[in-house]
């Protein structure tokens, strides 16, 4: 993989950690491809997550995004498009804002 692949990925697992997802780079596989216009995958046979180039060239923010998903999904067993999935996504971003506002106030 080319070295500017690399720091996207590197760059966008940090950012996916700092979101709040739990994760190294030695649970995640970068593949050729999952199917045209599949970023990301988590698979729950072999508790892998799987990435694609299309999470990788589309930078580190979409990468960060892909894999915390994945991450949300094997660590919630919640599957794609499900209320479950959602309800926690929602969480994270209640979350995120509650932090921010508390930074905020003096």
């Amino acid at each position: 993989m080319p070295e500017a692949m690399v720091d996207i990925f590197v760059s966008g697992l940090v950012l996916a950690n700092q979101m709040g997802a739990n994760i190294q780079a030695e649970e995640i596989t970068i593949v050729k491809t999952l199917g045209p216009n599949v970023a990301g995958m988590y698979h729950r046979k072999t508790g892998r997550i799987y990435i694609s180039p299309v999470a990788l060239d589309n930078g580190i923010d979409y990468v960060a995004g892909t894999i915390f998903e994945e991450w949300v999904h094997k660590q919630h067993k919640v599957a794609d498009e499900t209320r479950s999935f959602q309800n926690i996504l929602l969480q994270r971003l209640v979350q995120v804002t509650k932090q921010l506002v508390e930074r905020k106030e003096p």
